[in-house]
């Protein structure tokens, strides 16, 4: 992504602190109730033979990205997971297809671009590339939730779980602002995405 990519993350190194309170690129549990919570939930994820739980994955990270997203309340995270697993039968993000979401990849709207120092894909999210009247709600979501999977699959590692956003606001204007994609967006990420962003820059605001 050339030299656009690399000169902001370059500016975010020497801006960050490097205190153990930063966003790690993983999920640790940091304390008993945690740790219980986390066994209490992989072992009621063991009993499901029937229903959508049982293709949960039993994965520690996984389990513990949705569960901080619940504040690791167990049964609030089991009702979140059986929604995400309904998103994935129902939107299937897997199955999106590139001609579905070229408009809006040739706008130039999101892209990766390298890593930061912690080892983090970086999303770059341009938005004076992204006009409403051009483009509904529903697809620039869609080409949102491509974008992020592809990522997640090509640049993520076992050891990396979480991506930084940065948001480059040169020239933007109100004809740029979408608040029902902006909602829509939000409430996808939480749900479908739980903790998957570490934390976002914003840039030329």
């Amino acid at each position: 992504f050339g030299h656009y990519g690399r000169g902001i993350i370059a500016h975010t190194h020497k801006e960050r602190s490097m205190d153990e309170s930063f966003p790690k690129p993983f999920i640790e549990v940091t304390n008993d109730e945690q740790a219980k919570a986390l066994d209490e939930f992989k072992e009621i994820l063991a009993v499901h033979t029937s229903g959508r739980l049982r293709r949960w994955p039993q994965d520690d990270q996984k389990c513990l990205r949705f569960l901080k997203a619940r504040k690791f309340k167990v049964d609030e995270t089991l009702k979140l997971a059986e929604a995400h697993i309904r998103w994935l039968d129902e939107y299937r993000p897997d199955e999106i297809k590139p001609e579905v979401v070229e408009f809006q990849r040739r706008q130039r709207k999101a892209f990766w671009a390298g890593k930061d120092k912690y080892g983090r894909p970086t999303l770059i999210t341009v938005l004076r590339n992204h006009h409403p009247k051009l483009s509904s709600p529903e697809d620039t979501l869609r080409y949102a939730v491509d974008t992020l999977r592809k990522g997640i699959k090509k640049y993520f590692s076992k050891d990396v779980h979480n991506f930084v956003t940065i948001m480059d606001l040169t020239d933007m204007s109100r004809k740029n602002i979408d608040l029902v994609m902006g909602k829509a967006l939000v409430n996808c990420l939480q749900d479908n995405f739980s903790e998957r962003q570490a934390c976002s820059f914003v840039i030329n605001a």
